[in-house]
């Protein structure tokens, strides 16, 4: 493999600082898929075995962590939160983030949605409890946006080209949504590119816990490290290759890299589904049923999500011509707000008051 790739694989546009050092973690990538692929055979207790047997300190059950054991808003518990080894990952994990996406919005949903995957996945691991204030002002609106802002400096320090996402995900100020441009063409192809990359930011990063959790690897061992390196130089290929087949003329085929992350993606949730099946803890089948507070939320949000995609997208000159159903079709948009928001009120521990109201409306549901 190691003298196969670097003569016959053509990894794109990526020929800085050599393309030598993007063929390296091509082949790194491809040999952790196989290792992925690898770990769905030899089941979790085999897997942490060969874990301890690179560092004969692993292979201990880690002790959980409760982040909303104390929600007031005192110095000791702002205090406890802000010292924590995660705000260093947040802000360190971000701005790579930005670095990969070159984009402020982007960067900003990839921030945004992963919070509300915490929010949905409690149940499954329980350190993603944690305080509203700590899931929306600590870590959304401090440390997330200090790393992308750094992220974007850092850019331009480099003088590398950002990336125009925004016809796809357009960013508007409340007075100028409903102001129509007719040149504004916002395709399904555009959107489905977005959420691919979205979605393998999505993954990299609850892979990242559930890894942990099953293998039994503290957050601050370099193994975490050394993936997330590895995730965060494949995501700066894979992100350029998804960018120039969807942006540039000329480009109808997918890159190397960008088929590699996808190949990646799905050997890591292969390898995680088949160990939590041996896990006594992670694999109970009870603990994937998601509480009816969560799961309902999500189904109005999807229903709505398709109904504004049915509306919006075959409809772009019906919606030019008549102000009034592109008025409508925006408003089912912003409706889909709704449901999240109802998923951060009841999801958080310590405005858990919210939840008499998901099961007054789960019976009135089922009188139905």
């Amino acid at each position: 493999m190691p003298t196969y790739l670097p003569k016959n694989v053509v990894l794109g546009p990526l020929t800085r600082p050599h393309p030598l050092f993007w063929h390296f973690w091509f082949i790194v990538g491809l040999s952790y898929s196989s290792l992925m692929l690898y770990l769905v055979y030899i089941g979790v207790h085999e897997a942490r075995k060969l874990v301890a047997m690179i560092d004969p300190k692993l292979g201990v059950p880690l002790p959980e962590r409760d982040y909303a054991d104390d929600c007031s808003l005192t110095f000791d518990a702002i205090w406890a939160c802000l010292t924590d080894e995660f705000i260093v990952a947040h802000i360190l994990g971000h701005w790579g983030k930005a670095i990969i996406v070159r984009s402020w919005g982007l960067g900003w949903i990839v921030s945004i949605g992963f919070e509300w995957v915490e929010f949905s996945l409690q149940h499954i691991l329980p350190n993603f409890k944690e305080c509203w204030w700590d899931h929306l002002i600590i870590d959304i609106f401090i440390c997330n946006a200090l790393g992308l802002w750094m992220g974007l400096k850092t850019l331009n320090l480099l003088n590398v080209r950002h990336f125009n996402w925004h016809y796809c995900v357009r960013f508007r100020s409340p007075t100028q949504w409903f102001k129509r441009n007719p040149r504004e063409r916002i395709g399904f192809k555009n959107c489905l590119v977005v959420l691919v990359v979205w979605s393998m930011f999505i993954v990299a990063d609850l892979d990242a816990f559930l890894l942990k959790a099953l293998l039994w690897i503290p957050p601050p061992h370099k193994i975490n490290l050394v993936r997330l390196v590895l995730w965060a130089f494949i995501g700066v290929g894979a992100t350029r290759d998804w960018y120039r087949m969807n942006h540039e003329l000329g480009i109808r085929t997918l890159g190397r890299f960008g088929c590699l992350i996808l190949f990646m993606g799905a050997c890591e949730i292969f390898a995680v589904v088949s160990l939590m099946q041996e896990d006594t803890e992670l694999g109970s089948l009870a603990l994937w049923t998601p509480p009816h507070y969560i799961s309902y939320p999500w189904f109005i949000w999807f229903v709505s999500f398709l109904f504004w995609s049915l509306l919006y997208f075959p409809t772009q000159e019906f919606r030019n011509k008549y102000q009034l159903y592109d008025n409508f079709v925006k408003l089912i948009c912003l409706s889909q707000f709704l449901p999240l928001l109802y998923i951060f009120i009841a999801a958080c521990p310590d405005l858990q008051w919210m939840q008499w109201i998901a099961e007054d409306v789960h019976k009135a549901l089922n009188l139905f």
